[in-house]
């Protein structure tokens, strides 16, 4: 009996050693769970955290504002609560939010993407309102790529949207719908501004591009020849056709007698042609309608380039100017738009060819600020700051 019970306390030791390994091992393999969740958790609350600092960029815009509007959102709140579920949620609620997420590759780089489709959304100088669409609206910000930022956000809302959806609804899974629910929220408010934006902008610009045609076809056929220029023409061609009867008939009296005596049929027909010659060049070089529009163009481009020059010179004038109409804009029949563009393309046109020109769209920022405002004159000072920069000796003013 002594030596039956001396082998068994070895295979006693064994078991007590064995089982103390499968704890060993299940403590680490639950450790490691915790660890990789409590890393998730951290991920998940900074991805919502990103999301909602997108969602009020947006917000903070009419069109942002009246997109969460209509999805009856508050972006602040909804991350919020979004936030709070997330961080108490048990192990096992954190593993169904896990798994949701992990069928969209990349779901952390989400704020990244919907930033930069909504970066042209909201401008240095606002979003600007919109009274009516027609030819003088005012398209506000509109998208960098147009519909394209639209279908991005699109993109990550309809993939938020399909992990929601694939969360069961039931009690431990609640949290986790909150969570989900609140990031497509996020990325579908943001998709509903962009195309509401893209909508508006495409409109205006249509109206304008309508406006645009109309004015210049009225301009083509209106201004170029008028009805009286028309008649005066027609009254001189009357008269022109008189003499030619006249002469006609004169030569045909003369040339009955000349043609019977002293010219052959030979001669006769290469007078006609000679005179038929003559005549052709004479209708057909006096004013063709080609003519009479390079002429006009020529006139418009001539008139342009006198009025550029004009505004150019009282720009180089920093401290002296006397023109009115250059510090007035279009609505009260001025140049300030015309200005503008002058300075523009003067800065432009300096860099294209790598000179220097300092401050100038420093200055030009603060004339187009001033303009804004109404601050028509001090607009003006600004602008001519700004081509000074440009044009002046060595990159002009600092």
């Amino acid at each position: 009996m002594m030596s039956i019970k001396g082998k068994g306390r070895p295979a006693r030791a064994g078991i007590v050693a064995c089982l103390s390994t499968v704890a060993a091992v299940l403590l680490l393999s639950g450790a490691a769970q915790a660890s990789s969740q409590d890393k998730f958790e951290k991920q998940f609350v900074s991805y919502l955290s990103e999301m909602g600092k997108v969602a009020a960029s947006l917000e903070a815009t009419p069109a942002g504002n009246a997109a969460f509007d209509q999805l009856g959102m508050d972006p602040a709140r909804g991350t919020a609560r979004a936030r709070l579920e997330v961080k108490s949620m048990s192990s096992a609620e954190l593993a169904v939010l896990r798994q949701a997420f992990s069928t969209i590759p990349g779901w952390r780089d989400q704020p990244d993407v919907l930033r930069k489709a909504v970066s042209g959304a909201v401008g240095k100088r606002g979003a600007r309102r919109l009274k009516a669409v027609g030819p003088d609206c005012d398209p506000g910000p509109g998208t960098p790529l147009g519909i394209t930022d639209f279908y991005i956000a699109a993109g990550v809302a309809l993939g938020l949207e399909a992990v929601h959806e694939a969360i069961p609804d039931d009690i431990l899974t609640s949290p986790a719908q909150i969570a989900a629910a609140t990031a497509w929220g996020l990325a579908a408010g943001a998709a509903l501004t962009l195309e509401g934006l893209n909508a508006v902008e495409a409109e205006c610009n249509d109206a304008k591009l309508e406006d645009f045609i109309r004015t210049n076809l009225d301009a083509k056929v209106s201004s170029r020849v008028s009805q009286t220029t028309f008649n005066a023409f027609e009254t001189k061609f009357d008269t022109f056709n008189t003499a030619f009867t006249t002469l006609s008939t004169l030569v045909n009296a003369r040339l009955d007698v000349a043609v019977s005596t002293r010219a052959s049929q030979v001669s006769l027909d290469s007078l006609t042609t000679f005179v038929n010659n003559r005549l052709d060049v004479a209708v057909s070089t006096r004013a063709s309608q080609a003519s009479v529009d390079a002429l006009a163009a020529t006139v418009d481009e001539q008139g342009a380039l006198a009025l550029r020059m004009a505004i150019e010179a009282d720009l180089a004038k920093p401290d002296s100017h006397h023109v009115a109409l250059f510090q007035l804009p279009a609505a009260q029949d001025g140049y300030l738009e015309l200005t503008r563009e002058i300075v523009v393309d003067t800065i432009a046109r300096m860099q294209a060819a790598g000179q220097p020109v300092g401050n100038a769209a420093k200055h030009l920022a603060s004339g187009d600020a001033a303009a804004d405002g109404g601050a028509y004159k001090r607009a003006y000072d600004w602008y001519a700051k700004a081509y000074g920069a440009a044009a002046g000796p060595g990159g002009g003013p600092s």
